[in-house]
């Protein structure tokens, strides 16, 4: 539990107590006061403790006539919840209450998960801290909420919960523990919390080309699972990346794809995911897209962690240019951005976010493969991808082609004339 509210019901006064903060209450007039003096005769001197932990408020009976939890008296020590009363001395008594819910949060999810903190609102959910008194572990909670929740959402959110359960398996990804509704009707899941940061804050501060490695290759792995798995997740940027321990742990598949589904919840022709690290084949259409999407995706990341930025700067466009500018794709090198970069690492990370799926690495596990390599130094650069059907064009329209041109007009109209002087007469 981070904080705790403790209401005396007689004074009227209001306790806040933050993770592992003590108060003591005991008889007023004594030598040292106690925290909170009661003026009670029925009140010892250091009549109880009160210990904000995980699991809810510690009480630590002290006294001779007893410290009671919802009219029960405590042997030894107990833990108080929101909405008990703790009562000592002939009247006294503190209701215990959890700090401010924001949106109206209930006080528990389902039957085992009791409320705990916020930790953030976006357009469509609520997420914040609970306690599982169930498995005795604090955990995450998102509640899908919004003015802007309908079917489609819905049915977004639900395969969500099954992605997630699904790949819970794997260290990397942040796992589905349970799911549920409230009263109210809406739909919650319960993830592990994982206590770190975002990777996007780790870029921003700064981080190393080789830590920048390790942890995409981490989120690459956890990739290749979900691929193996049969899900493509679509939206891979820096901020789906939480940093706990030294580790990178994927989440967020809100817009994760099946392989081997039509995705009937995505509309032909429609854009899913964050545009910024979008492939270009998913502007076009986030419904015809596969693994090598997510290849792009795994690329983009590690090329903000190289260069401070993403691969396109899309700030201030409108929708319309910022897809044009996707789809146009001219992308500068990683190296011309930082020239500390190795070549060999600019030139795995350029062929990840290459224009055409068929020029990328094939797989997540093949770009993870790649960077390994270079971490272990065994790495070589990767050859060009061959020339495009565009360049080809753009080839045979060259000088050469132009005067090959001009010879054959030439040849031709010399033939018309001199036909016209054999037969015009």
């Amino acid at each position: 539990m981070t904080s705790i509210k403790l209401t005396d019901q007689v004074e009227g006064h209001v306790h806040e107590l933050s993770p592992g903060e003590r108060l003591v209450v005991g008889r007023a007039g004594t030598d040292p006061e106690p925290q909170v003096p009661v003026d009670d005769p029925r009140v010892s001197r250091i009549h109880c403790e009160l210990v904000c932990a995980e699991e809810g408020l510690r009480v630590f009976d002290h006294s001779t006539y007893g410290t009671y939890l919802n009219g029960r008296k405590i042997e030894g020590q107990d833990t108080a919840q929101p909405g008990d009363l703790i009562q000592l001395g002939a009247h006294y008594s503190f209701k215990v209450e959890a700090p401010g819910r924001p949106g109206g949060l209930p006080d528990r999810f389902g039957d085992r998960y009791r409320y705990v903190r916020f930790i953030a609102q976006g357009g469509m959910g609520v997420v914040c801290e609970a306690y599982d008194e169930q498995n005795q572990e604090p955990c995450a909670v998102k509640v899908l909420r919004g003015s802007r929740v309908g079917a489609e959402q819905v049915a977004r959110f639900q395969r969500e919960i099954l992605v997630g359960q699904q790949l819970a398996a794997h260290p990397g990804i942040v796992p589905v523990i349970d799911a549920g509704a409230l009263e109210s009707g809406e739909l919650f899941c319960v993830m592990e919390l994982v206590e770190g940061e975002e990777f996007s804050k780790r870029i921003v501060a700064g981080i190393e080309q080789r830590e920048a490695v390790r942890l995409v290759i981490e989120v690459a792995e956890a990739v290749a699972h979900a691929h193996s798995q049969g899900v493509i997740h679509r939206d891979l940027k820096p901020q789906n990346v939480i940093v706990s321990q030294g580790k990178a742990r994927l989440t967020d598949f809100g817009v994760a794809k099946a392989m081997d589904e039509s995705d009937n919840l995505t509309a032909t022709g429609a854009v899913m995911g964050t545009m910024t690290y979008m492939s270009p084949e998913q502007v076009e259409d986030s419904k015809r897209v596969d693994a090598r999407t997510d290849v792009y995706g795994l690329g983009s990341i590690l090329y903000a962690a190289l260069t401070c930025q993403p691969p396109l700067d899309l700030r201030g466009l409108s929708t319309r240019k910022a897809l044009d500018k996707v789809l146009e794709h001219k992308v500068a090198r990683v190296s011309n951005l930082n020239a500390a970069i190795d070549p060999v690492l600019d030139g795995i990370c350029m062929k990840a976010i290459e224009r055409l799926p068929d020029h990328r690495y094939q797989t997540a596990a093949e770009f993870s493969g790649a960077l390994a390599a270079w971490l272990s130094g065994e790495a070589t650069a990767p050859p060009p991808p061959p020339p495009t059907a565009s360049s080809d064009d753009e080839k045979e329209t060259g000088p050469g082609a132009v005067l090959l041109l001009m010879v054959v007009i030439g040849l031709l109209g010399f033939a018309g004339l001199a036909a016209f002087a054999l037969y015009g007469r």
